[in-house]
């Protein structure tokens, strides 16, 4: 009886993960992972590739740590981008704009490479 449960479940996964694999063009990596994860999974479910019996842990650290991105610093990146952009001139990200930036950081998980990318569509947008 037990067997037929966890070959069934090994079943259950290797569809699942061959399913989600061809729609992703075959290129799906199969991670087990978790507290009833098992060592030996990975010998009975051939489609398994690696093993990491803490990755959700991981997922949720790297979460807080952006949560705990300091604002003040992420508007500083803004502005000096911004007077790079401006021809050396000074640009400051006070009031109401720094409350829209730094909420674009910590509470958006915007990076700071994506908010580059913005500025320079807006430049390019107003400047011929």
């Amino acid at each position: 009886m037990q067997s037929g449960l966890f070959y069934g479940y090994v079943g259950m996964v290797e569809g699942l993960v061959r399913r989600m694999s061809d729609e992703l063009g075959g290129n799906a990596l199969c991670i087990a992972t978790g507290g009833l994860r098992r060592r030996r999974s990975r010998r009975r479910c051939r489609l398994i590739e690696h093993v990491d019996p803490d990755l959700t842990l991981h997922g949720l650290r790297m979460v807080w740590e952006r949560n705990q991105t300091d604002g003040g610093h992420y508007c500083r990146e803004i502005e000096t981008y911004l007077c790079r952009k401006n021809d050396g001139h000074l640009i400051r990200v006070v009031g109401p704009s720094f409350d829209l930036v730094v909420g674009l950081g910590r509470t958006q998980g915007v990076p700071i490479k994506v908010a580059f990318a913005g500025i320079d569509r807006v430049f390019r947008a107003l400047l011929p």
